[in-house]
């Protein structure tokens, strides 16, 4: 991401922007992107956003706002923020992994699940049921690289594995 100007995020028909407008540091270490969220033009303004005290994760390289049905868009924040476009709700949920690194690796839709891969942790929400559950790892043990979806109801995680000093593989059942 270019962190001199801001950066944008629509969905396919435009209609629900969000803008990752400047990069901040307001702790030694702590780093995000201070961020607003339109719809059809319109700052929304909602308890769940937090623009003043919360901002969007440093590194959206892999980011994806949208769901593959157009119905869900993610706000990338510690606690995940997922907008429902056709009833117009938020929905907020709890800070997924209890301890380790909650760097943002990336996140994908499948089958109406956000699946949300952290360095420390997998996190899935059902997008019907608004439930979330999470795969955690010590944070002395292991660090995510990536994770993709293998066969129907599977996930491959590709990982370094911090105590053996070597890089691994793991199957998860979605």
């Amino acid at each position: 991401m270019i962190l001199d100007r801001p950066n944008i995020f629509e969905n396919k028909n435009k209609k629900v922007k969000l803008v990752a407008e400047s990069f901040e540091e307001p702790n030694v270490g702590r780093t995000f992107w201070k961020y607003k969220f339109y719809v059809e033009g319109d700052l929304v303004i909602n308890s769940f956003l937090k623009y003043e005290n919360e901002g969007l994760f440093d590194n959206l390289t892999s980011f994806i706002f949208e769901s593959n049905d157009g119905c869900y868009v993610y706000i990338p924040k510690r606690k995940p923020v997922i907008y429902n476009v056709s009833k117009d709700k938020f929905k907020e949920f709890k800070i997924p992994l209890k301890e380790g690194n909650l760097d943002f690796v990336k996140n994908f839709f499948y089958e109406n699940k956000l699946i949300i891969i952290y360095r420390n942790g997998v996190v899935v929400i059902d997008l019907n049921f608004n439930t979330i559950r999470s795969l955690e790892y010590a944070v002395d043990s292991v660090f995510i690289e990536d994770l993709k979806i293998t066969n129907k109801g599977e996930m491959e995680l590709d990982y370094r594995d911090l105590k053996r000093m070597e890089f691994g593989k793991k199957i998860i059942k979605l």
